[in-house]
This record gives structure tokens, C-alpha cells and sequence, in this order.
């Protein structure tokens, strides 16, 4: 089984995500895991500054994409133990690897993700809005998209119903603007409870 795993970016400040973080993965499920990292308060110093200064919007939307790939190297640091996967290469054969073991999952590995390996302006340009609807929320819906994935797990700083869809959450700004049209028809193949939108449990629950 896939999984992909999104780490929002506003829980990069909390003290305890790399224990939380790794409590979290110990207690799921086996599966080949994607993690790929929010930009935090990094994108959020983009987003300041541009609205003082504008830029076009999808050259600052490619910008964010690139710091996206400094939050995957902390998190490599952060969490040592895991794979790293940084090209189209490495997304390529872990791709085959998983593909044969889909049924019986042996070996199951986390590994994280940038989004170098799977989403490039070269490439991608315009799979998403190059605005500011589209978040790592997004992304990370694409990458489940074309990985296939049998599960997307959005990890939140924020407590999360259970019960709301997905418009409800994009209206409580707890999903970006895009998440809803990037996710459809991953959505429509693997159904609704396939996605999980929750907080991070920490020492409290």
C-alpha cells in the first residue's frame, strides 16, 4: 500500500513535531509512505512581501515550490532514520519497488519527499494554479495522484471534523482554495475515506 503523508507547514514551530512526528508514523498502519513538508513560515515571508511588493504570480508560486525543497532537507535532518527522495529518479524506482510489493507491503519504509521529484515548472507548469489557491495541500494531492497513492494524509496544527467534506473544508480555510479541483479525481478512484485531514496528535492527544 501507498500512502502519502503531508506535514503542514504551521507545525514546523512546534517543539515536539520530530517526537510527535515519529509517534504518529510508529502508529500507523504498514505502508510505503511518501512525507512531503509545508513551507511554513518561510512561504509566509514570500507571501508578505508580495503583497507589498507584487510579482507575477506564477513566478512567485515556482519560488515557493523551490523552498519547498529547503523544509524536505530539514526534515532529512530532523528525521535521519528515513529514505530521501530529491529527483525524478529516485520517485521512478521507488515507484517500481512499491509497485511489486502493493499486496504484501514487505519491507514498508517512510521516505521523504521533495517536490523536485515530482513537480517542476519544466514539467508541471499549470497542473495547478501558479496562484496563491494552491498550497502544499495541493501538491501533495498531485503527488498522490501520480503515485497512484491508496491514502493521503494531511497532517494539521488545527483540530479537524471528521465528518466535513472537502468543500466545507476549503470554506474553513482548513484546505487551500485549489485542494478541492486537485483532488477530484483521486477522490473519484479511491474514494472519499481514503483522505484524512486531522491534527497531529501530541503528549495531549
Amino acid at each position: 500500500m501507498r500512502r502519502i503523508i503531508k506535514i503542514g507547514g504551521s507545525l514546523l514551530c512546534r517543539p515536539t513535531l520530530v517526537a510527535d512526528l515519529r509517534r504518529y508514523l510508529n502508529d500507523q498502519p504498514p505502508a510505503h509512505s511518501l512525507l512531503i513538508v509545508g513551507g511554513g513560515q518561510m512561504v509566509d515571508a514570500v507571501r508578505e512581501l508580495d503583497g507589498l511588493r507584487p510579482l507575477p504570480s506564477a513566478d512567485v508560486h515556482w519560488m515557493c515550490v523551490d523552498l519547498l525543497h529547503a523544509t524536505f532537507q530539514m526534515c532529512r535532518c530532523w528525521l535521519a532514520e528515513l529514505d530521501a527522495i530529491d529527483c525524478r529518479n529516485d520517485l521512478s524506482q521507488w515507484l517500481e519497488r512499491t509497485d511489486d510489493a502493493r499486496n504484501t507491503c514487505p519491507d514498508p519504509r517512510t521516505s521523504c519527499i521533495s517536490p523536485r521529484a515530482f513537480y517542476r515548472r519544466e514539467d508541471d507548469s499549470g497542473k495547478l494554479p501558479e496562484t496563491w489557491a494552491t498550497t502544499t495541500d495541493s501538491i501533495a494531492a498531485l503527488l498522490a495522484e501520480k503515485t497512484r497513492a491508496d491514502e493521503l494524509v494531511l497532517l494539521k496544527s488545527c483540530d479537524v471534523d471528521s465528518k466535513v467534506d472537502v468543500d466545507q473544508m476549503t470554506e474553513s480555510e482548513i484546505v487551500d482554495a485549489a485542494f478541492p479541483r486537485a483532488i477530484e479525481r483521486w477522490i473519484s478512484d479511491r474514494g472519499r475515506d481514503a483522505l484524512q485531514v486531522m491534527r497531529l496528535p501530541d503528549d495531549h492527544g
